[in-house]
């Protein structure tokens, strides 16, 4: 009974989180598209000192790459949104978990260059490559792979 709450408490937090993640992705998209599209920020307004930062083209190109990222991001949350609402306590050392986990690590990693590509964008002379949460995932993947396997040798638990 107690696993039965704690599974329940974990999906209603789960279910919260992403859904904020997928309203935040969307307006930031929503925003991005148009500021693209409308000359919203007019020079005149800017404060003395202030300067837009980026041409036009390399505007269009963090555009895309946004737009990329965060369509590929909401796919994602919404994905995991299904598999959480199906997840139960039994579930945790399967290999579809850590098939599921080494498939989140690779598209934490697609994310990582599209961010790559966005900062590379904004400024040519500063690349900054962050691929922690990528590795963090692809670890815990390969733990639960290994626990798994470990389990299985013991016969602690059936394949």
């Amino acid at each position: 009974m107690k696993n039965d709450k704690i599974m329940k408490a974990i999906k209603t937090i789960g279910n919260l989180i992403l859904v904020a993640g997928v309203i935040v992705l969307i307006f930031q998209l929503l925003a991005m598209t148009v500021l693209q599209f409308t000359s919203l920020i007019p020079k005149e307004s800017l404060g003395q000192g202030m300067t837009v930062v980026g041409d036009s083209n390399s505007m269009t190109g963090i555009w895309l790459v946004l737009l990329i990222r965060n369509s590929l991001m909401i796919f994602l949350l919404l994905k995991l949104r299904k598999m959480l609402a199906r997840l139960n306590a039994s579930d945790m050392m399967t290999s579809r978990m850590t098939q599921f986990l080494k498939k989140l690590a690779l598209a934490l990693f697609g994310f990582a260059l599209c961010d790559t590509t966005i900062n590379y964008l904004f400024d040519k002379n500063l690349i900054l490559i962050n691929l922690n949460w990528a590795f963090y995932v692809l670890v815990l993947a390969l733990g639960i792979d290994y626990g798994r396997r470990y389990l299985v040798k013991k016969d602690m638990v059936n394949k």
